[in-house]
């Protein structure tokens, strides 16, 4: 396996030939052919005398100053092909310092290049340098020899949530169904036509997902096993994300339950921090067994090619996203819309939503067209300003609360607000 990474390397090497920054390229070559010779020296690797410069953390650490430097407001106006460039360096750096983890002596390494660097360097490459692809699935392969297989038993930390407990008075409840009354044909009656279809919640459709049973997510051991420890995920800090002290943090997974979603102590809890719309199974391949995508996201709505028609790799599973919500008790999603239909599945604790459909637009207040937050309101609805917003009040909504084994189901342009009524798990499946 190691070797035919290595050959994967130094085939896509010759792709870096732009023009942009030759240096780097060439550096990365040189590193790829120190590999390929100690991997195909028949001497011990111990041996001192084989030759290997251990540049291949700088030459990440080069190219990940360049990508984040793609998210500034002076770096926004750069070409296509530089910022593709410095992914890929960002990504088969990471992929070569995982090569040289494995394969280079303890003698030869450098003092920074430790197990733990590596999976946090190739979790930059999924998060920030949007590994995809054949470069995804050698990511995979690479966490999976340098962290072994998962324990055969994990320790039970259950997070015990009891929806019966949570009591919301609901004033416009959404229709609820059974799955034994959906089936496929149904399905695509209820949601084909997006101007007439509307929230519906379809109950016990994934009562026989593992992560209701043999896998539950409710084992927040389970979770820290699955994903890792010292895996870095991407953490949303602050109370909601249209605020002015919003920020995003890449943080080791253990931290985040530790700090965030189940402090042990006060004094242990960190600032309020979300796990938000992020393709953590991608990530953490290992959470991809625990479910599977829902049939009904195949149905034919029309729809999917034009939601989806920006070129993103991100598409898999017949032509389906998948991202994953954690987090504490009190996490807000702001009033916002999405392109795709969703169907939303909860799978740990309970939380609430309100719909407000598109002809209530004009009422919900959304940001400017030329704003990034053009699919969010300026409301806050948990408390509105009725004298900046005084259309707001006249606003029709429906609302619910979805629990465990509920699969929601929002059209698209929907508006939505989401909060959470307890420590909760989400899977999202935009189709």
């Amino acid at each position: 396996m190691l070797n035919d990474l290595a050959l994967f390397l130094r085939t896509n090497v010759y792709n870096y030939r732009m023009g942009i920054d030759d240096d780097v390229a060439d550096a990365l070559s040189v590193e790829i052919s120190n590999i390929e010779r100690l991997l195909n020296s028949t001497r011990d690797c111990a041996n001192n005398t084989v030759y290997y410069s251990n540049k291949g953390p700088n030459i990440f650490e080069t190219a990940l100053k360049h990508v984040r430097q793609f998210g500034q407001s002076d770096h926004r106006n750069q070409g296509t092909d530089t910022r593709l460039f410095w992914a890929l360096v960002l990504v088969d750096s990471a992929l070569l310092q995982a090569l040289e983890y494995s394969v280079v002596s303890e003698n030869q390494k450098s003092p920074e290049l430790t197990g733990i660097s590596v999976l946090n360097a190739l979790d930059h490459a999924i998060v920030v340098g949007g590994a995809s692809r054949e470069r995804l699935r050698w990511i995979h392969q690479m966490i999976d020899y340098i962290e072994g297989p998962m324990p055969q038993r994990i320790p039970s930390s259950r997070v015990v949530v009891d929806c019966a407990l949570v009591s919301v008075d609901l004033q416009h409840p959404i229709t609820r169904y059974s799955a034994a009354d959906v089936d496929l044909f149904l399905f695509q009656q209820m949601v084909q036509d997006s101007q007439v279809s509307r929230p519906f919640i379809i109950e016990n459709a994934v009562d026989q997902w593992p992560v209701f049973v043999s896998r539950p997510w409710a084992n927040l051991e389970y979770l820290r096993v699955a994903v890792g420890h010292n895996r870095l995920v991407p953490v949303e800090l602050g109370a909601k994300y249209t605020d002015g002290d919003w920020t995003q943090e890449l943080m080791p997974f253990g931290r985040f339950i530790d700090e965030v979603v189940y402090p042990s102590s006060v004094e242990e809890a960190c600032k309020a921090g979300y796990l938000a719309q992020h393709d953590l199974v991608s990530q953490a391949h290992r959470l991809r067994r625990d479910f599977w995508i829902p049939d009904y996201t195949q149905v034919s709505t029309g729809r999917q090619i034009a939601a989806h028609n920006d070129g993103t790799d991100g598409l898999v599973d017949g032509g389906v996203q998948t991202n994953v919500w954690f987090g504490p008790k009190g996490t807000v999603s702001p009033l916002h819309y999405d392109k795709s239909d969703n169907l939303f599945v909860q799978v740990v604790g309970c939380k609430y939503f309100r719909f407000y459909s598109p002809d209530e637009s004009d009422r919900v207040y959304a940001y400017p067209q030329e704003s990034m937050l053009d699919n969010t309101s300026q409301v806050d609805v948990s408390n509105p300003d009725l004298g900046r917003y005084p259309l707001f009040e006249k606003a029709q909504y429906t609302e619910c609360v979805v629990r465990p084994g509920d699969m929601l189901y929002i059209p698209p342009k929907w508006w939505h607000y989401v909060r959470s009524l307890s420590i909760s798990a989400s899977i999202s499946f935009w189709f």
